[in-house]
């Protein structure tokens, strides 16, 4: 056999390998009647959750419009999530998104889409407000992380930059890289 007949010889046995896989797929969905689409195991409209520590504390609370579990995954995907973190000061840290998506452990959080990160009963000053995109939360530690581009603004004062990092412990947030402000007008 020469290189053109070896290698048509080795396009005829994938056809079939895939011809008979192709089929194999049709007929369990005949028999099953499924298109092989994932389907929640458990479905909720207007949820509030409040998750605790081993020792029983709140350490956070999750509200979403939707939420579907898919345990093969261990996936529970959200719609319009609001995670609300509070410290022992009384200072709390809301998030909502668009969408976003957790584990049964629920840790962490995936917020996706458009997400606002908003401080509540800031004790000095006015709250901070963060307009940014996909955020990674990391519940256990109080944590959030973004890569995408986001907006700080204040009273008197308005920061861009790309990512971000905000530990919800010590209210810090730490801008990554092209940071630009504006203070005293930000508008």
């Amino acid at each position: 056999m020469n290189r053109k007949q070896l290698a048509a010889a080795l396009i005829l046995v994938l056809l079939a390998v895939a011809s008979f896989q192709l089929l194999r797929v049709q007929e369990s969905q005949l028999v099953t009647g499924t298109s092989g689409a994932q389907v929640p195991d458990a479905f909720a409209r207007d949820i509030r959750l409040d998750i605790l520590n081993e020792e029983g504390k709140r350490v956070y609370r999750l509200r979403a419009s939707t939420a579907e579990y898919y345990p093969d995954a261990d996936l529970m995907q959200l719609q319009k999530p609001q995670l609300e973190m509070e410290r022992r000061n009384g200072t709390r840290w809301l998030l909502v998104a668009d969408s976003g998506h957790t584990g049964q452990a629920g840790d962490p959080v995936w917020l996706q889409g458009n997400v606002t990160i908003q401080q509540l009963g800031a004790k000095s000053g006015d709250p901070l407000r963060v307009e940014t995109r996909d955020v990674l939360v990391r519940t256990g530690a109080r944590l959030a992380e973004t890569t995408q581009a986001a907006r700080v603004t204040g009273k008197g004062f308005r920061i861009d930059s790309r990512g971000l990092s905000a530990d919800f412990n010590t209210n810090h947030l730490e801008l990554h890289s092209r940071v630009r402000g504006v203070l005293n007008g930000a508008g």
